[in-house]
C-alpha cells in the first residue's frame, strides 16, 4: 500500500502539529494528526523529492533520533524500514493507484477530484478528523442500509463475499441500496462489484446481476459461485480502505455491523498487520475467480458484465 505526499506538503503538517497539544503523538488515540503519523510510519512513501535531496539530507543521517520534524522522522523510517519503501522523484501527474492516500496542496492532480474515490488531503485539511468514524465495533442493525451513511469512506471498488446471498429474493432489495450507498459519490471511474456466494437457483442469479447492471451504466459487476459453502470468508465485505463484518447484512433482523479503517491504528504495527491480512485475503479471492470456470458441468459459474479486473485486486503486491 501506498502513501503519495508532496514534498510542500510536509510543511502543512508542521503548522497542523505546531497547534496541537504537545501530548498528540504520544498518547494512545488514533485521532486527528496522530493518525496520519502512524500512517505515514506505516506504508510505502512516494514523494516528489529529488533523489539527490533525499539521499543527502536524510540518508546520512539514519540512526540519528534526533528528530526535529514529522518530515524527518517519516523519511528516516522508510528509508531504514525492511518492509516499507521510499520512492523519490515521484510524478503525480502520472498516477493511477485507486486505493493510495494523497496529500498535496496541488489541485491540478487528476486523482484529487471527489470523484475517484480516493483518500485525498490538501492544504485546507484541519487535521479534525482522518477517518476514525468509518471503524466501527457492533453497531446494532436492522436492514436500514441508510443508518450507515455516516461511516461510508472513499469507494471505487468492492467485493462481497456472503454464502447466503441468493437464498432469499428479499435480500435483493437491500443489496442494491448497500451498492448505491458506497457508489453515490463516484462519478470519475466505474464502480466495480465482485460477489462470492453460494447458488443453485441461476435464475435468480441472473437477476440479481441484471438489477445491479440497472443501478447505473458506470457499475462493472462480476458473480462467482463456489461449488460449496466452506470455500469463502462468510459475510465479508472489502473495499478500497475498509473491512467489513455483518451478522445478517442484507436482511430485516437485527445483526451487527463491524468496519475497520484499515489505515487509522493506535499504532504503526497494527496498520501494517491490517493490511497484511486484507492482501492474503485478496489473494484469495483472486485464486477463487482465476480458478472457477464459467460453467460446471451444465451449471453456470460466472456472471460478468464486461471485461474487466476489480482494481482491489491490484493491491497485491507485484512480484
Amino acid at each position: 500500500m501506498n502513501v503519495y505526499i508532496e514534498d510542500d506538503y510536509f510543511d502543512v503538517l508542521e503548522k497542523l502539529r505546531a497547534s496541537l497539544p504537545h501530548d498528540t503523538f504520544t498518547n494512545n488515540k488514533a485521532q486527528n494528526l496522530k493518525s496520519i503519523y502512524n500512517l505515514l510510519l506505516s506504508l510505502n512513501i512516494n514523494t516528489d523529492i529529488k533523489y539527490e535531496k533525499l539521499t543527502a539530507n536524510f540518508k546520512n543521517r539514519i540512526g540519528d533520533k534526533d528528530y526535529k520534524t514529522i518530515k524527518e522522522l517519516v523519511l528516516f523510517t522508510a528509508l531504514k524500514s525492511p518492509t516499507s519503501k521510499i520512492h523519490a522523484e515521484v510524478n503525480f501527474n502520472t498516477i493511477n493507484d485507486y486505493s493510495g492516500f494523497y496529500f498535496t496542496k496541488n489541485i491540478n492532480y487528476t486523482l484529487n477530484a471527489p470523484g475517484y474515490g480516493i483518500v485525498y488531503k490538501d492544504e485546507n485539511f484541519d487535521s479534525a478528523n482522518f477517518y476514525e468514524n468509518c471503524t466501527v465495533a457492533d453497531l446494532k442493525f436492522k436492514g436500514d442500509i441508510n443508518a450507515l451513511k455516516d461511516f461510508v469512506a472513499p469507494t471505487n471498488a468492492m467485493i462481497i463475499a456472503d454464502n447466503y446471498l441468493f437464498e432469499d429474493p428479499a435480500k435483493l432489495p437491500h443489496l442494491i441500496n448497500f451498492i448505491k450507498l458506497f457508489k453515490a459519490k463516484l462519478s470519475e471511474i466505474k464502480f466495480q462489484v465482485s460477489i462470492f456466494s453460494h447458488s443453485s437457483n441461476a435464475t435468480l442469479v441472473t437477476n440479481v446481476f441484471k438489477q445491479i447492471q440497472e443501478i447505473d451504466p458506470n457499475i462493472q459487476v462480476e458473480i462467482i459461485l463456489t461449488s460449496n459453502k466452506t470455500v469463502i470468508r462468510d459475510r465479508q465485505i472489502y473495499t478500497n480502505y475498509t473491512t467489513m463484518n455483518f451478522g445478517h447484512p442484507f436482511e430485516e433482523k437485527e445483526t451487527h455491523f463491524s468496519q475497520n479503517f484499515l489505515g487509522v491504528q493506535n499504532d504503526v504495527s497494527r496498520i501494517k498487520i491490517n493490511y497484511a491480512n486484507f492482501i492474503s485475503h485478496l489473494k484469495m479471492y483472486k485464486q477463487k475467480i482465476d480458478g472457477t470456470p464459467e460453467t460446471f458441468g451444465i451449471t453456470k459459474m460466472k456472471w460478468k458484465s464486461e471485461e474487466f479486473t476489480n482494481r482491489l485486486f491490484e493491491i497485491i503486491p507485484k512480484i
